[in-house]
């Protein structure tokens, strides 16, 4: 968290902030906020002891919903608890723009900046879902022509909080022997089983190469360092690349399987890399001690 607000609470708490008594400053580094949220969002965090949140939900700015305007005039309203990440737009930037479409996303994350976002977010869309400019193939996670588009994340001074692939068993048949058969048997469009996208595997090892080739830009591997599955792969690239940390969000249960003397491990080791998240929802917005909220 101290990548985006510091470690420190300040001398004088503005009003808006609970009157926690804890040393430090609380962030949740993984929120996704509707703009027409941020009340009860706020309520939520004053309930919870959360002092500050970043929303990954900035999306970009611009025609034709200014949707980042709109996130950015929001956040204003929690007086400096709520910061926001921008998002770039993807789908039609590739299709207006097939030869230059990193170019034009860096030039967005310019006036991102400018509007107050303080970080870049990349869905898990890159990898699974966004068309490559011949629109046929899925654009890669370490598609070159988007690397204008991270090296200016990292001259900005931007972390990237990205999102690579799903869980494991999404690739596996939905059967009962699968891990997960509840979750896709409720979400059965979320099933990756025999679909024409690249394997779990593979997409991790596009998320590597992506971070290995900017090392001046910041990487937050969500979700566990999208490999909570593996955390021998996810410990070798904290070792490996200086660059990258990850947050915990919306994998307890997922960190939950290993050995509690593996993960206490791994937590000690790399405490100074690892931002801590819930993953809370846009507009439900619930916490695991409050799903009804």
């Amino acid at each position: 968290a101290g990548l985006m607000f510091g470690c420190k609470k300040p001398a004088a708490p503005h009003p808006r902030f609970p009157q926690n008594t804890h040393a430090f400053a609380r962030i949740d580094t993984h929120m996704h906020i509707d703009p027409r949220a941020i009340d009860r969002a706020l309520a939520l965090m004053d309930r919870w002891g959360i002092d500050g949140a970043v929303n990954l939900s900035g999306m970009h700015p611009g025609p034709p919903r200014h949707a980042l305007e709109t996130q950015m005039e929001a956040a204003g309203q929690s007086h400096g608890r709520i910061a926001v990440f921008a998002t770039p737009s993807f789908v039609p930037t590739v299709r207006n723009f097939p030869q230059t479409y990193g170019a034009v996303m860096a030039e967005q994350l310019v006036e991102a900046k400018r509007l107050g976002a303080i970080g870049l977010k990349i869905t898990k869309g890159l990898g699974l879902g966004y068309p490559a400019p011949d629109g046929q193939t899925l654009l890669a996670v370490d598609d070159p022509g988007l690397d204008p588009l991270f090296e200016k994340a990292g001259e900005l001074g931007m972390p990237v909080a990205i999102h690579t692939g799903d869980p494991k068993a999404f690739w596996e048949r939905p059967d009962a022997n699968n891990e997960r058969i509840d979750e896709l048997m409720a979400h059965p469009g979320w099933s990756l089983f025999e679909q024409p996208v690249a394997s779990w595997q593979a997409l991790l090892a596009q998320f590597e190469r992506r971070v290995a080739r900017h090392p001046k830009t910041t990487f937050i591997g969500v979700h566990f360092g999208n490999a909570p599955e593996e955390p021998d792969r996810v410990a070798a690239m904290l070792d490996k690349y200086p660059n990258f940390f990850l947050d915990t969000a919306a994998r307890v249960p997922a960190i939950g399987r290993h050995s509690a003397e593996t993960i206490r491990a791994f937590f000690i080791k790399y405490q100074d890399r690892i931002l801590f998240a819930t993953d809370t929802g846009v507009c439900l917005l619930y916490t695991s001690d409050a799903a009804d909220e």
